[in-house]
């Protein structure tokens, strides 16, 4: 079955596992040449939100994203 899904669609309520998070983080680095820390699917769980972490990346120059996770609640 042929599922497409779109940029604003959740990451886990589509299905997606720590598997599928590899390949579309290993994706970005090869097309983008940005590496993105795993635990960043988690809170840019959205396309979009991706895309746009990696476009500031790209602003900035840098190709390693660190990632904090809030704490603050």
């Amino acid at each position: 079955t042929d599922m497409s899904i779109g940029v604003d669609d959740d990451y886990e309520a589509v299905g997606g596992t720590s598997l599928h998070s590899k390949t579309i983080l290993t994706s970005i680095y090869d097309v983008f040449d940005v590496r993105l820390p795993p635990e960043i699917v988690a809170s840019a769980r959205t396309i979009a939100e991706l895309a746009v972490i990696v476009d500031r990346s790209q602003e900035a120059e840098q190709t390693v994203i660190l990632w904090a996770k809030d704490t603050e609640q």
